[in-house]
């Protein structure tokens, strides 16, 4: 379904069920997968690659025309797979014509990833399955599979398997640090008293090992 005030090119490869909002702007051969949503001013360069079930927030540029005059006309290669969520203001951009893979300048979004809004995805780069972009990162190498991407320039926490084969959690990644940093020291300090009390019972078993007849007053007893 298309909003009337939404521009879609002619050449344009629309399938079954997308739904396309007011403002975005598709162009010449691009192809969107069934169940795909595409928001508000989304603007998607031609010859992108969009798969099923996408959904893509308002603002994201689905790669950015070329700024040298010689390159301009040039197609996008930019590959979007299954099930991908891309949030507001997010952009896939390419890599200088120069700098580039021949052929292929653009990213490679693999299935079931989740980018972050305002993340800046750009170069010839693959985001692996499952993968999550946080936000206003800046990603220019691959992305493992199940990694999540933060920070400028972006570097991976990888994510352990038993999580990553678990459901995708797009809003946070499930993690052992505290919240609160008064609570940490709380933490330590019961651990130090732990280890101490295990170190008294240790030598008081001791003592009563080398004198049974000994009588050793313990906590609690």
């Amino acid at each position: 379904m298309n909003q009337p005030l939404a521009y879609v090119h002619p050449g344009a490869k629309i399938a079954k069920n997308v739904v396309i909002e007011p403002f975005a702007t598709i162009h010449n051969n691009v192809t969107i997968g069934e169940g795909s949503w595409i928001g508000s001013n989304v603007t998607i360069m031609e010859g992108a690659r969009i798969g099923k079930n996408c959904n893509i927030f308002p603002g994201a540029v689905i790669s950015a025309p070329p700024q040298d005059l010689k390159y301009q006309g040039e197609e996008t290669t930019v590959e979007i797979g299954n099930n991908v969520t891309i949030y507001q203001c997010v952009t896939l951009g390419g890599s200088n014509p120069t700098n580039g893979v021949p052929g292929k300048r653009h990213p490679t979004i693999r299935d079931n990833v989740i980018i972050g809004s305002g993340a800046q995805i750009i170069g010839p780069i693959t985001v692996g399955d499952r993968a999550r972009v946080g936000a206003n990162a800046v990603v220019t190498d691959d992305v493992p599979e199940g990694a999540t991407m933060i920070g400028l320039k972006a570097r991976s926490t990888l994510v352990k398997a038993e999580t990553w084969a678990k459901e995708f959690m797009p809003y946070g990644t499930p993690c052992e640090e505290p919240c609160e940093p008064g609570n940490q020291r709380i933490e330590s300090l019961e651990e130090q008293i732990a280890t101490l009390r295990q170190q008294v019972d240790a030598l008081l078993a001791e003592r009563e090992a080398l004198n049974p007849k000994a009588q050793i007053v313990r906590e609690g007893k």
